[in-house]
C-alpha cells in the first residue's frame, strides 16, 4: 500500500501537538542513557525532516526524522497508528554517529 509521507508527517505532528504520543520502552531507555530530553525529541518531531520513510514497517508506517538541536544532530524514529486514534509512537531517539552517517546526517555510509 502506498503511503503519502508528507500527509503521514502532518498527521504525526498533529498527534504530537494533541498530546497523542506514546513513548516505547526502548525510546525511554535511550533517552536515559544518552541524556536526550523528551522536549528535544518532541521538537525534532515537530520541526525535523524525514530522512528515511518506511511505508511497509509493521504494524504501521514509520519514519526516521532528523533535527539539529543547537549544534547536535538528533535522529528520532516514529510510527503513526492511524487506526488507533491517531497515536504517534516514539520508537527510539539517538545522536547519529559519524561512523554510520555522512556529515549531512541524512546519508548512511556504506
Amino acid at each position: 500500500m502506498a503511503v503519502d509521507w508528507e500527509a503521514w508527517l502532518r498527521n504525526v505532528r498533529q498527534a504530537v501537538r494533541a498530546g497523542s504520543i506514546e513513548w516505547k520502552q526502548h525510546a525511554l531507555e535511550r533517552l536515559l542513557t544518552s541524556g536526550i530530553r523528551m522536549e528535544s525529541v518532541e521538537q525534532a518531531i515537530l520541526e525535523g525532516e524525514i530522512v528515511e520513510f518506511y511505508p511497509d514497517a509493521y504494524p504501521v508506517p514509520a519514519g526516521l526524522l532528523l533535527h539539529i538541536v543547537g549544534e547536535d544532530p538528533l535522529h528520532v524514529v516514529v510510527a503513526f497508528d492511524e487506526q488507533n486514534n491517531g497515536i504517534c509512537h516514539v520508537i527510539t531517539a539517538y545522536r547519529p554517529s559519524p561512523d554510520k552517517f555522512e556529515m549531512d546526517w541524512k546519508t548512511r555510509k556504506s
